[in-house]
């Protein structure tokens, strides 16, 4: 019988069935808001103060130098000390760093100014100002132009009128600027703590920037370079996921039939004939999988002798059930036989592994670079005595055995004329692409994901 809705507790069910036969969506990878978010606990979200899982090049790391302000930049570019006149509005300078906020694969970005000294009257301005903005002003005063400001704690926004925001700020405080690109919004901090969201509607390219405007002032910037007083992994993880609760929240039980139906097919497709069966004992697919099991078994069948090691009798068994399936499939005949020798090697046969070598890989070294590649690699066992100990001892873990039979699996469904990659994997990989199209695109939420974040 079709299926086309079911209630909650059938879908949790379900889940259970596949984390208990198949592992499919193990505790570690699951992406339900009620476990905590699939992403890995050790995932760093926060690099050089830009808010990816990407890497991004290049990003704001020291301030450049403009003779033709009132500021000495010292320090590694790092600290601005004042040293003009500081007796009227005119008498400001302000800087920008040597590389604009990265405008895509970045979801936040956040910078830390320490003040150094406060200096006559502590008129000092931190924020974001675009390119063409004036250096003889303080951020916040020119059009284009973000600034929350030390002597009154106002928040300016092209103008010379502030508006009340957070509390004045002096000599040894550090304060933070953070771009949510997420809400587009900007925000500041003050010795680690919050403010709260100081502007609206930001977009474009800016730079981090800083004013100075009376005698004595000092400030030193911190772009990543150390660890940031504000908790900004802390703060990225929590709004990762908010995101990520929201994407869990969307109403699965409705897509119950298109969802078991992927579960399903990939079962089969990977050969989990018992874990298939229950699947669709349970959603009410059995007559539309005993088919499908009995292949399933037959392909589970062989691919069993590769995960066991026994190379000679998974081919005889695949020549057996499907003949002159390896006929045309150079590259599956090649990565068993590679296979053979290393199983052969595995079990202290190194005489064997060369006369078996000569037989049935000679044949290889004329089919190219990257035949001629794998095979120095695995031939390298036999030049240690023990290659158990050895730095090609990798080639040894039967986990290896595990790509040889997806290889052979993939073979198999071919010939019965069914793809070689499950439905769930090619969503994955098309997932993973358009992911990787919209993070690259555009700032946001995508920066922060990637599709393992889901698995």
């Amino acid at each position: 019988m079709d299926i086309e809705m079911r209630d909650e507790g059938e879908v949790e069910g379900l889940r259970e069935i596949v984390e208990k036969n198949m592992g499919l969506f193990s505790d570690a990878g699951s992406c339900s808001s009620s476990r905590g978010g699939g992403f890995r606990s050790d995932q760093i979200l926060c690099r050089r103060g830009v808010g990816s899982v990407r890497d991004v090049d290049p990003v704001p790391s020291s301030w450049k130098r403009d003779e033709r302000t009132n500021l000495e930049i010292s320090n590694m570019s790092l600290r601005a000390t004042y040293n003009g006149q500081g007796k009227s509005e005119t008498d400001a300078a302000a800087v920008l760093t040597d590389y604009p906020i990265p405008t895509n694969s970045c979801a936040f970005y956040y910078f830390e100014v320490e003040i150094i000294n406060a200096g006559q009257s502590g008129y000092i301005g931190i924020g974001l100002s675009g390119a063409d903005v004036k250096m003889d002003r303080l951020p916040g005063w020119e059009k284009n132009s973000y600034g929350y400001h030390g002597d009154d704690g106002c928040a300016f926004l092209g103008s010379g009128q502030g508006t009340p925001y957070g509390p004045s700020y002096t000599t040894n405080d550090v304060v933070g600027c953070c771009w949510d690109m997420t809400r587009d919004i900007v925000f500041f901090t003050k010795n680690g703590m919050a403010l709260g969201t100081a502007f609206e509607a930001v977009r474009g390219s800016y730079f981090p920037t800083i004013g100075l405007r009376t005698v004595g002032e000092v400030v030193e910037a911190n772009f990543g370079q150390r660890p940031f007083v504000f908790d900004i992994e802390a703060f990225i993880r929590e709004e990762k996921m908010k995101f990520i609760d929201s994407i869990t929240s969307m109403d699965l039980v409705r897509r119950f039939d298109l969802m078991t139906g992927i579960v399903l097919e990939h079962m089969i497709h990977h050969g989990y004939a018992e874990s298939a069966t229950i699947f669709a004992k349970y959603t009410g697919r059995e007559r539309k999988v005993e088919l499908e099991v009995t292949r399933t078994l037959q392909r589970q069948k062989v691919c069993r002798f590769v995960l066991d090691g026994h190379i000679d009798e998974a081919l005889q068994e695949a020549e057996e059930l499907f003949p002159g399936l390896l006929k045309n499939e150079r590259d599956v005949v090649f990565v068993l036989r590679c296979q053979k020798f290393i199983e052969l090697m595995r079990n202290s046969s190194p005489s064997e592994a060369v006369t078996y070598a000569q037989r049935e890989l000679a044949e290889f070294q004329y089919f190219g670079d990257e035949y001629n590649k794998t095979l120095t690699n695995i031939l390298a066992l036999l030049a240690y005595e023990n290659p158990h100990d050895s730095p090609v001892a990798y080639l040894l873990d039967p986990k290896r055995r595990f790509t040889v039979a997806e290889a052979l699996n993939g073979a198999i469904l071919g010939a019965q004329k069914q793809p070689r990659e499950s439905i769930f994997t090619r969503m994955v990989a098309h997932g993973t692409v358009l992911l990787e199209d919209i993070a690259s695109l555009s700032n946001g939420p995508a920066a922060l994901f990637s599709t393992e974040d889901f698995l």
